[in-house]
């Protein structure tokens, strides 16, 4: 990542732009735009294969109102796929709890009815339903947990070849997620800094708009005083004069602009 990017030229700017890629609070945007809390496996024999964007599965959960998730992994669903227009749930863990189903074989689209909400797993449109066959488990963690996890596999360095660049590294299983992971990352970070200078822009515009008014009301009150002193000294035509002290109030009021 460039300086002219971050916005950073000296170490102490580094700093600053560090802590910001390392925030809780902007990797949950990251979390939240990539869907990254969700994550979809294909079980082996003895491996789990994450699959992240090539999972044929699509997952969507509502909560109720009054659910309560504060778990690592908060939902852990394995199913079995048949070639079928449905699938079986093999296990359903909620907050490391098992839930009991009324019925394990489930239609595609239809919703899953949990004590903290509903759960729907519906094929995406390139899916061949012909080829499902196998099981497969999806996890759903909050997003502050994935965040955090995230945040903690994240390295940043400065670089020892070029010193205006800073070197940033994710640890993980599934190259392709972090790929995706980091590109968001550092397209929301870009996406801050430019809401924060706009934010800046705005104050500073507020601030000269606010300034220039009181000195108008500043410049009106003299002029006023000032054409009444030399009216009642006898020292001037009013009329001419006050046309004099309008151009010169716009005068003012062009330079202030």
């Amino acid at each position: 990542l460039m300086s002219n990017t971050l916005g950073a030229g000296k170490s102490n700017g580094f700093e600053n732009q560090i802590y910001i890629l390392k925030s809780a609070k902007l990797m949950s945007r990251v979390v939240e735009l990539g869907n990254f809390n969700v994550g979809y496996f294909k079980m082996g024999s003895f491996i789990e294969t994450e699959q992240n964007k090539n999972s044929p599965v699509q997952y969507s959960f509502t909560s109720k109102s009054n659910s309560q998730i504060n778990t690592e992994n908060d939902i852990n669903l394995e199913i079995t796929l048949s070639g079928e227009q449905s699938f079986i749930i093999k296990s359903l863990l909620i907050n490391n709890n098992p839930i009991t189903l009324p019925n394990s074989t489930i239609a595609w689209g239809q919703p899953i009815d949990t004590p903290i909400g509903s759960i729907i797993l519906a094929l995406k449109e390139n899916a061949d339903i012909s080829k499902l066959a196998g099981q497969m488990r999806i996890i759903h963690s909050t997003v502050d947990y994935t965040a955090r996890t995230l945040v903690d596999a994240l390295n940043i360095t400065s670089s020892v070849q070029q010193k205006d660049a800073l070197l940033i590294s994710l640890k993980g299983k599934n190259p392709k997620k972090l790929e995706d992971v980091l590109n968001i990352l550092i397209n929301e970070y870009n996406i801050l800094m430019k809401e924060n200078d706009s934010q800046g822009i705005l104050s500073t515009i507020s601030f000269l708009d606010e300034r220039i008014e009181g000195l108008e009301l500043e410049l009106k009150e003299m002029e006023s005083s000032f054409i009444n002193y030399r009216k009642n000294n006898a020292l001037f035509d009013p009329e001419s004069q006050s046309q004099i002290a309008m151009k010169s109030s716009q005068g003012y009021k062009e330079k202030l602009s």
